[in-house]
């Protein structure tokens, strides 16, 4: 029958649980679908328990960040650019 297989799908953003993540706000999140730099001043919160003073940090083994848009939707892996000080998109989703 249909629909016995929707609960076996995992969130797209699963096997990324244990890299850090961000949400933007909205110019965050237009910069994002549009390929620019994010600039810290766009990240609005941060996983729990993560001070924003560390907001810059990347996953330490991969320099990369799981991103969400206002709602809670996943939305885009960044990378943290030294030279730039900012997020760049790495893969956009939406």
């Amino acid at each position: 029958s249909s629909g016995e297989g929707a609960g076996l799908l995992l969130p797209a953003d699963y096997p990324l649980a244990s890299w850090p993540a961000l949400r933007l706000d909205a110019v965050g999140e237009a910069t994002v679908r549009a390929g620019g730099i994010v600039p810290l001043s766009c990240v609005v919160a941060i996983e729990p328990g993560v001070e924003r003073d560390n907001l810059f940090w990347p996953s330490p083994t991969t320099g990369l960040a799981r991103t969400y848009d206002a709602a809670g939707r996943f939305i885009a892996v960044l990378h943290w650019d030294d030279r730039d000080e900012a997020w760049r998109p790495r893969k956009v989703f939406t």
